[in-house]
């Protein structure tokens, strides 16, 4: 099982290493830096990138997050749209880490006869989910539109 300190140094790897991200409009790249990073409900690294638009339409069709040595480390297609009136959006990749603990009925011979019970074991697994869709490495890209007053 892992334990708090195990969990936290996770936590605290995935918040140094990821360094920057880009989107894609159309077929032009823009890079980003990250206007924040944090830990939320002591389980979740969430990542936030801001997109700015100059009022004019435009639709995002991927965004990435890389690392430290420029190495792409999570993506996520997607189709959101910024309509006239919106300064921009606020995209945000969760990285949730759980332990899960998984059992199953199994058998075993002891002394000659057959024992039934139960074998445990856990597992640590990262999500990742951006806006609603889930990948089985999770990240979760959320979207909060920002509109002009």
């Amino acid at each position: 099982m892992l334990d708090g300190a195990g969990f936290t140094d996770l936590r605290n790897y995935i918040k140094r290493r990821i360094r920057y991200a880009r989107y894609r409009v159309g077929s032009t790249w823009t890079k980003v830096y990250l206007s924040e990073v944090k830990i939320v409900n002591n389980e979740t690294v969430r990542i936030q990138i801001n997109v700015n638009s100059d009022g004019n339409p435009i639709t995002v069709n991927r965004v990435e997050l890389f690392n430290n040595e420029a190495q792409l480390w999570a993506h996520q297609d997607c189709n959101v749209t910024l309509t006239p009136g919106q300064t921009g959006s606020l995209f945000w990749f969760d990285f949730t880490i759980r332990e899960e603990v998984i059992s199953w009925p199994c058998t075993h011979q002891l002394n000659g006869r057959t024992m039934y019970g139960l074998r445990t074991t856990s597992s640590v697994s990262i999500r990742l989910a951006m806006k609603s869709m889930s990948l089985p490495l999770s990240v979760r890209l959320c979207r909060k539109v920002l509109r002009r007053t």
